[in-house]
C-alpha cells in the first residue's frame, strides 16, 4: 500500500498558480452570495440594508482578482477570451465597484440641497427651510445577479484552464530539481491569515 505525502513548493514559479487559486476562491464566493441573495429576495426580513450589504460584498469579491494588491491580477490574458457581451458585463460590474462602492462621490449617489417654500406666501415670507434630498442605488437586482453569475462562471472556466496549464508547468519545474532539494522544503502547517501577515505588493 502506497503512502502519499506532500511538500511545499515555495518557488517564484508557483506564485501565479497560488494567485489563480485565490482569484478562483473569490469568484466562487461571488456565486454563493449571489445565489443566496436571489433566494432571499422574497423573504420578509430581507430588507434594504441586507440588500446593500450583500451587493457590496458581491461587487468587492468580484473585483478583487482584477485590482492591484499582493496577488497577481487577472489581466488581459484572461479577459481577452471573453465574448464582447461578457466583456461589457465585466466592465459594468468593475465600474459599479469603482463608482458606487470604492468612492463616496459617485454617479450612483445624488445628494441635492433644496430650499423649501410655501407657494402661496413665498413672495412675503421667503424661503422656509433648507434640506438635502438623497437618491441612490441601493443594490443589485435579480437581473444584475443573473448577469454577475453569468460572467463569473465564464471567468472561472478560463481560470480553471489556466490553472491546469500552470500545474503542468510547475510540475515540470519541480521535476527538473533534485528530489532531495524538493523534499528539503518540507510541509509547513497551514497559516491562519492575520493583519501581521499582510505583505506589500509583489513586483
Amino acid at each position: 500500500m502506497a503512502t502519499h505525502s506532500y511538500v511545499d513548493v515555495d518557488l517564484d514559479d508557483a506564485r501565479l498558480l497560488a494567485d489563480l487559486n485565490g482569484a478562483r476562491l473569490d469568484l466562487k464566493s461571488v456565486l454563493r452570495l449571489a445565489k443566496y441573495m436571489r433566494g432571499r429576495f422574497s423573504a420578509a426580513d430581507f430588507g434594504l440594508e441586507i440588500v446593500d450589504a450583500f451587493s457590496t460584498a458581491i461587487l468587492v469579491r468580484y473585483s478583487r482578482p482584477f485590482m492591484k494588491g499582493v496577488r497577481e491580477q487577472l489581466g488581459e490574458n484572461i479577459l481577452q477570451d471573453l465574448t464582447e457581451s461578457q466583456r461589457k458585463l465585466h466592465e459594468k460590474f468593475i465600474a459599479w465597484r469603482n463608482k458606487h462602492i470604492a468612492h463616496s462621490v459617485n454617479s450612483f449617489e445624488d445628494n441635492r440641497v433644496v430650499a423649501y417654500f410655501n407657494e402661496e406666501t413665498v413672495s412675503t415670507e421667503g424661503i422656509q427651510s433648507i434640506s438635502v434630498q438623497q437618491n441612490g442605488l441601493v443594490g443589485l437586482g435579480s437581473q444584475d445577479l443573473a448577469e454577475i453569475e453569468e460572467i463569473t462562471k465564464a471567468i472561472l472556466a478560463l481560470i480553471d484552464i489556466r490553472m491546469e496549464s500552470e500545474k503542468a508547468r510547475v510540475l515540470e519545474v519541480v521535476r527538473k530539481m533534485p528530489v532531495d532539494e524538493v523534499l528539503a522544503k518540507g510541509a509547513k502547517p497551514p497559516q491562519v491569515p492575520n493583519i501581521k501577515s499582510v505583505k506589500k505588493v509583489r513586483h
